[in-house]
């Protein structure tokens, strides 16, 4: 009798989808994705992509994350059976927005589940510690906020700006005004000429890495934040005092929004 031939077995599939609620968190993307890699090596799933909303608020839905819209159709272009995350709440922060973006996620043909291996089984148990994880992300959020709302009236009681400076710019010494970042203002014109050579933003975090200049936060140069310094308002005198520059070449002075290692 002629030995029976086996069926090849579908490979385990899954669409890696990481989250921070601002784009300084740059970080904590690295640190998701190193999570949600040792995962896909445990449990033997190759991840097919990785897609990235940053800045984005927990609580935001669908129509406000491009980067989890991009993840849903690569999980139905790939059929890909799972939609994972460093943690439950990294996908969702409040127990409606998670039912309603995991939802979604069926929809499409997948499940969610977490790096850390917490309630990613169907059971009625393990979908009742997630939607208490759900509501714990949503009281921490709603800390967070009061706390932050009760620390800017105390600034802005005291006369202190309240707010994000835009790129560009710094906060002045008497704590209101803002001045211009001739360093940052530098660093984003030489982004614009990588960006005009044909660099992709990871490529141009690369290159003014290598040139000494990190971001805000002084850690990595996240594409997304790259995005932001390619967007900032720039007056038409700092485009065109840079384009007369060589690429590669910067302009000594001081800023607090970025760093810039020593010569």
């Amino acid at each position: 009798m002629p030995d029976r031939k086996e069926e090849p077995v579908a490979p385990k599939v899954a669409v890696a989808y990481l989250r921070t609620s601002t784009a300084r968190q740059d970080l904590g993307l690295a640190v998701q994705r190193v999570e949600v890699e040792r995962w896909a090596s445990r449990a033997g799933v190759n991840i097919v992509a990785v897609h990235v909303d940053c800045g984005v608020s927990g609580a935001a839905g669908l129509d406000a994350r491009a980067g989890l819209a991009e993840a849903l159709a690569s999980v139905r272009a790939q059929s890909a059976r799972y939609l994972v995350v460093a943690t439950h709440d990294r996908f969702a922060r409040g127990v409606a927005t998670y039912s309603a973006l995991e939802k979604c996620v069926r929809r499409a043909g997948a499940r969610v589940v977490s790096a850390d291996d917490v309630a990613n089984d169907e059971s009625p148990s393990e979908q009742f510690i997630r939607t208490v994880l759900s509501a714990t992300a949503e009281y921490e959020r709603a800390v967070i906020a009061q706390r932050t709302k009760a620390a800017l009236a105390v600034r802005k009681a005291r006369g202190l700006r309240v707010g994000s400076i835009p790129l560009g710019y710094q906060l002045a010494p008497d704590g209101r005004s803002l001045v211009r970042s001739e360093r940052e203002l530098s660093i984003a014109v030489e982004a614009r000429r990588f960006r005009e050579g044909g660099l992709s933003l990871r490529a141009i975090g690369d290159a003014l890495s290598a040139m000494g200049h990190a971001p805000r936060s002084g850690r990595l140069w996240h594409p997304e934040i790259v995005r932001s310094l390619l967007r900032a308002g720039l007056p038409d005198s700092a485009i065109a005092d840079g384009a007369q520059r060589p690429v590669g070449e910067h302009t000594p002075s001081s800023s607090h929004g970025m760093t810039s290692a020593s010569p």
